[in-house]
């Protein structure tokens, strides 16, 4: 589903909308699992407070961002 963006939108605010306008549509499927965008939004703010409190800081924007998330165990 679209929801309207401009430009200069992060991608986690173009997913913040898409969460808000249809928080029970499907977000993604692997296999027989799937989660809504409500669910996907829930524990994508959850992963973050963890982050930020593990010390990890928000640094300006670059050609891109990695997180090592074995080293905080969010990989099976």
């Amino acid at each position: 589903t679209a929801v309207p963006t401009t430009g200069s939108q992060l991608v986690h605010h173009r997913f913040e909308q898409q969460a808000t306008a249809t928080p029970n549509a499907i977000a993604v499927q692997f296999g027989d699992q799937q989660l809504t965008y409500a669910q996907l939004e829930d524990r994508a703010n959850q992963m973050a407070h963890f982050l930020q409190a593990e010390g990890v800081q928000v640094l300006p924007a670059v050609d891109g961002a990695r997180v090592d998330l074995d080293r905080y165990g969010w990989r099976g």
